[in-house]
C-alpha cells in the first residue's frame, strides 16, 4: 500500500484539512469552560451582524464560520495519522 494512501485520506488531502481553520479565535489554554461557552456565543452572534456582513462584502472577504465542534473534529482527523502519512509529510514539507 502507498504510504500516501492511508486511513483512506491522501496526503494531500490530509494537507488540504487545515484549510478548515481559516482564521480562527482561540482563547488561551485553561479559559473556564462557561467563558468559552460566552465567547463563542458572542462570536457567532457578531457574525450574523448585518453591519458586519456589509462592510465584509464592501471588501470583498468571505464570512464563513465553523462551529468549535466543527474545528476539533477537523483537529481530531489531521492529528490522528498512520506514521507513513506522517513521515512523508515531513519528507515533502521540512521544518
Amino acid at each position: 500500500m502507498c504510504p500516501s494512501r492511508l486511513f483512506g485520506q491522501s496526503l494531500g488531502e490530509v494537507l488540504a484539512l487545515g484549510e478548515g481553520f481559516g482564521h480562527t479565535m482561540m482563547p488561551p489554554p485553561g479559559t473556564p469552560a462557561n467563558r468559552v461557552k460566552i465567547l463563542c456565543e458572542a462570536y457567532a452572534k457578531a457574525l450574523k451582524d448585518p453591519e458586519l456582513i456589509s462592510e465584509a462584502q464592501k471588501g470583498q472577504w468571505e464570512i464563513e464560520p465553523v462551529s468549535g465542534e466543527e474545528l476539533q473534529r477537523l483537529a481530531n482527523q489531521i492529528m490522528v495519522q498512520q506514521a507513513a502519512v506522517v513521515n512523508q509529510a515531513t519528507k515533502n514539507h521540512p521544518g
